[in-house]
């Protein structure tokens, strides 16, 4: 009598694995092969280097101080709404009621480039402090519905960019403004404590302005009111 040789299954192995927790030959085979794969596909995984690591620690914690203390949101889209057009209306006599913080030697310039982008560049002094404020529109991506600019934003102080985020502008109620999603440069100082001097200014100012907007328009309807 011959005897032929099984030829062994090569799922075998893997199902034994598993032992007796589903019953059914086809889910024990579908968990085998989902085991196998995760296995095979964490030994081929190159791991991640300690340098990655440690510049995404860096990151991780800039992008808290950043949005935790709220010089983010400072820059953009509190003060970049603020100076975006001054490089024009810096120029007009009435520029002392049009700015909501007290900046001296103001002045700016503006280049368009194609695709609709362009560099707006703005310095001003606050507290004898030289500052600058550069807004890179880098133009719209494109991407499905999204028409949104996309672009950068950099706060100079004494010569170094001390905040560098990237930002992107979405209207709202036909109103356009630039908000930062993350950072690329971040060098603490008193700087920090100045922008946000300058958006409790700016925000105090735009209050008073709606005030004032919202008080004209009372006494005028309550001009031609007898009652």
């Amino acid at each position: 009598m011959i005897f032929r040789k099984t030829k062994p299954d090569p799922l075998q192995g893997l199902v034994d694995t598993l032992g007796e927790a589903n019953p059914k030959p086809e889910d024990e085979i579908i968990l085998a092969l989902q085991k196998y794969q995760a296995d095979f596909a964490s030994t081929i995984i190159r791991p991640q280097s300690s340098e990655i690591e440690a510049a995404q620690a860096v990151v991780r914690k800039a992008r808290k101080v950043i949005a935790e203390t709220g010089i983010g949101r400072a820059l953009a889209p509190i003060l970049i709404f603020e100076v975006q057009h001054w490089h024009t209306w810096s120029e007009r006599e009435d520029f002392a009621e049009l700015r909501h913080f007290p900046a001296t030697d103001v002045y700016g310039e503006h280049e368009t480039g194609d695709g609709f982008r362009s560099i707006t560049r703005i310095y001003f002094r606050y507290n004898g402090n030289q500052y600058g404020v550069i807004l890179n529109d880098k133009g719209s991506h494109n991407f499905g519905d999204d028409y949104s600019h996309h672009g950068t934003i950099d706060l100079i102080a004494d010569d170094t960019i001390v905040l560098g985020l990237d930002v992107s502008e979405a209207t709202k109620y036909d109103i356009s403004r630039w908000t930062w999603s993350d950072v690329y440069a971040f060098q603490p100082g008193n700087w920090m404590k100045e922008l946000l001097e300058i958006e409790a200014h700016i925000e105090a100012g735009q209050e008073r302005f709606m005030e004032e907007i919202e008080s004209d328009d009372i006494l005028s309807r309550a001009k031609n009111i007898k009652m």
